[in-house]
């Protein structure tokens, strides 16, 4: 018989203002108001995760009333219960599933009820943990913070929306705890604390690439970031949430935007430093690498203009491969940023293969495949990133890397190259002479993968074949 789970216990503690309103209400408050103020001073005393959920979902069940006006709602007794409910929803841990509930009863409320009464409550705590960093690295861990950001990305519409039109100072915060962790991580002297700092790094690396997408997408940022005033560029963004609604982030909808002490430039510059840093480091794990090689490809993607982004890959990525010609003007004549990638200088490193894999992994197959003169051919034509950049720098990352989970993940690589590449061979696209050169006969790249196949059948590449 299976072994009962037991509930996750966490005692809620939200400010005393919120607290001493709250009792305040249920003395003088009728209707439903009354009942959800009973409800959630009840939460507080419940340290048991379920009966936390329990109580919240009957309290958004009962604040569907009367029709506030937005003005109205932030003073209210109203204003005060959806206060609280965000005092929850900030204060939870990522294994609490009450942060859940709380997020579903928002999406689940007007906007105008919400928007300016929850991105007050969370900004103010970014702003409060900001502080804290910066006084010496007083805070002992942000894990919980980028948790908390990671979950409004994941399942929270209106969490989202106040995230990305707050895009200048959550990237300032993020690189703030990227900085942090990747300092606990190289400071620490216990291999088990160490561990745990660098599981912190990795889990903070993820929620900056899917931050970083997300922003790009919304406010379409690629070469912009030198020019945006962010506080322009949102007012005219909108996030459709699940439910149909429309959230603007507008100086009317969310009125609670903190203006970031540094540019958005800076910090996106900063962040890029931060993660090479970790990328080219070997004390780190290599899932903290790998994701930091993933992650800075996603930061020159935001830095570069659309049409001059495979230009600067190559001349920064595959140096070897681009042509000595005049190179468009770009992010890759910043001798700062020329800096950061002269660190991978032999292309046979772990590194560079932690590059290759997030070209892979994070730049659509269409910029892949795109014709260039800046990256150099076998036969002297138009060159690509996937074809002549990319397959000739793995080939020598699989023959010359000698660390057997190294060469494993090398292998790894190759295959999701050659997935990247049968894809191509099934569209329409394959008509084009010269992708027939490289997919039909006895082509280079077809002899030399199948050379791997006949020649290293004991090599990790068996695994891969198995799998």
């Amino acid at each position: 018989m299976k072994k009962q789970k037991k509930a996750y216990t966490q005692k809620l503690v939200v400010s005393e203002a919120s607290t001493r309103e709250l009792q305040a209400m249920t003395m003088y408050e009728s209707g439903n108001l009354a009942e959800v103020s009973q409800l959630l001073n009840q939460c507080l005393q419940e340290d048991d995760s379920i009966k936390q959920c329990t109580l919240l979902k009957k309290a958004g069940a009962l604040l569907q009333g009367p029709d506030w006006k937005s003005g109205e709602v932030f003073q209210s007794d109203l204003g005060k219960c959806l206060t609280f409910l965000a005092e929850v929803f900030v204060i939870c841990d990522i294994k609490n599933p009450s942060r859940k509930v709380v997020a579903s009863t928002f999406d689940n409320l007007p906007v105008h009820w919400c928007s300016d009464v929850f991105s007050n409550v969370f900004l103010d705590k970014l702003k409060e943990i900001s502080k804290e960093i910066l006084e010496l690295g007083k805070t002992p861990s942000v894990r919980h913070d980028v948790d908390l950001i990671s979950d409004m990305l994941e399942y929270f519409s209106l969490g989202t929306s106040v995230l990305l039109c707050n895009g200048s100072f959550v990237v300032e915060f993020l690189t703030m705890c990227l900085k942090k962790e990747c300092k606990d991580a190289r400071s620490e002297t216990s291999p088990t604390l160490q561990t745990a700092c660098m599981w912190n790094c990795l889990v903070t690396i993820k929620t900056i690439i899917t931050f970083l997408q997300k922003l790009n997408i919304q406010h379409e940022l690629c070469g912009k970031l030198d020019k945006l005033t962010f506080g322009d560029q949102a007012q005219n963004t909108a996030v459709s949430t699940e439910h149909g609604k429309s959230i603007c982030c507008n100086q009317r909808k969310l009125t609670a935007q903190h203006d970031a002490t540094k540019s958005l430039n800076h910090s996106v510059m900063e962040m890029l430093s931060d993660l090479c840093s970790v990328m080219f480091d070997d004390q780190f794990f290599p899932d903290c690498r790998t994701t930091a090689g993933m992650a800075i490809i996603v930061v020159l993607r935001m830095l570069c203009p659309p049409d001059g982004f495979v230009a600067t890959t190559g001349k920064l990525i595959f140096p070897s491969h681009v042509s000595s010609g005049e190179i468009i003007q770009s992010i890759a004549d910043d001798p700062k940023i020329i800096s950061y990638f002269q660190q991978c200088k032999d292309i046979v490193n772990f590194s560079h293969l932690c590059l290759c894999r997030g070209v892979l992994t994070m730049v659509p197959l269409q910029a892949l495949t795109q014709r260039t003169e800046f990256i150099l051919s076998d036969q002297g034509k138009l060159g690509t990133l996937l074809f002549d950049a990319l397959f000739p720098d793995l080939c020598s990352l699989c023959d010359g890397l000698k660390e057997s989970s190294s060469c494993l993940l090398a292998f790894r690589t190759l295959t999701l190259w050659a997935n990247h590449a049968r894809q191509i061979a099934a569209t329409e696209q394959c008509v084009a002479s010269w992708l027939e050169g490289i997919f039909h006969g006895t082509s280079p790249i077809a002899t030399r993968l199948l050379s791997y196949v006949w020649t290293a059948w004991d090599h990790p590449v068996e695994v891969l074949l198995t799998n």
